[in-house]
């Protein structure tokens, strides 16, 4: 038996209305369609759903019965191209974001929160995993976006900046390099150095780069967790090289935190989506969200604020 939504809406206005030409009018169709639409409906069904005769029109047992289901499918198809809709206009469904741990706090969460407050339907799950482990989980359809640090360019994979990824070095406050603005990475010799190990081999290649380049000294500590590393620094044990974005959740009074430069070494923090994949709404405003709360946070920071 094949239903059409033409003969469903057919019958249920006529039925709504029981007068033929007022189903009609309503629907904006000629009556002969209408009393076509539902015929080819009785015929489906297997049976006579109007009584009628020269005064009146009246549903029959099977009409009855029939007019139950048509007005629950409409409802609920109605209602699921109200679902549909909002997944288009981007006020509904879900994103699933790859992204590096420390960047979370520092980088991301003024902009998921603005995201949230404008799309709060919109549902989120999240990956703390490092940049390679993203992009595999983005290339294999577990999640919608990742945002890690750039490796190259990969021709299956679509960039969008958000952030510059800059070194810098934390130190107890009252060591003697600390002070205000910038370093150069050569004044760092003769100090002890601690990094944490990373599985994101970009860092690594980076520092091994600098240091047979002569530029950076020797690493004194390599430590599995940015906690060890916070509590080498304040007992005076060595100085911390670390992204600019994973130094936010360190600072405190007792540390100091210098810009390195002589190089500046300056990565590409980015929003990655498949190419061949078009971008929802919903992943569209969020990049929106992350990349103007950037900007307005890097504006205050120009400004001194």
């Amino acid at each position: 038996m094949d239903l059409t939504l033409l003969q469903l809406r057919s019958f249920l206005a006529a039925a709504d209305a029981l007068n033929f030409t007022a189903a009609a009018d309503r629907l904006k169709i000629k009556q002969p369609t209408l009393s076509s639409n539902i015929k080819s409906l009785e015929a489906a069904v297997g049976g006579r759903l109007f009584d009628r005769d020269t005064h009146s029109v009246r549903l029959t047992d099977l009409g009855r019965a029939c007019q139950l289901h048509a007005r629950r499918l409409l409802e609920e198809l109605d209602r699921a191209q109200s679902d549909l809709q909002r997944h288009v206009q981007g006020v509904a469904g879900s994103i699933r974001i790859a992204a590096l741990p420390h960047i979370f706090p520092a980088l991301l969460a003024p902009g998921l929160a603005r995201f949230r407050a404008l799309r709060p339907d919109v549902s989120l799950q999240f990956h703390d995993v490092p940049t390679q482990e993203a992009i595999e989980l983005l290339r294999q359809g577990h999640v919608d976006l990742a945002i890690v640090n750039e490796l190259g360019n990969e021709p299956d994979i679509r960039y969008q900046l958000l952030s510059e990824r800059r070194f810098v070095v934390l130190m107890p406050h009252g060591h003697p390099l600390s002070g205000n603005g910038s370093m150069g990475w050569r004044e760092l010799a003769g100090h002890d150095l601690i990094v944490v190990k990373s599985r994101d081999m970009e860092t690594s290649h980076l520092l091994q780069s600098l240091r047979q380049s002569n530029v950076l000294p020797p690493i004194t500590h390599w430590v599995n967790q940015l906690s060890t590393a916070v509590g080498l620094v304040e007992a005076g044990l060595g100085l911390a090289l670390m992204a600019h974005y994973t130094a936010q959740h360190v600072r405190r009074p007792q540390f100091v935190v210098r810009p390195l430069v002589e190089p500046e070494v300056i990565g590409r923090v980015s929003l990655m989506t498949l190419t061949h994949r078009e971008q929802s709404p919903q992943i569209r405003l969020l990049h929106d969200a992350l990349t103007d709360t950037l900007r307005s946070r890097a504006q205050v920071l120009a400004g001194g604020g």
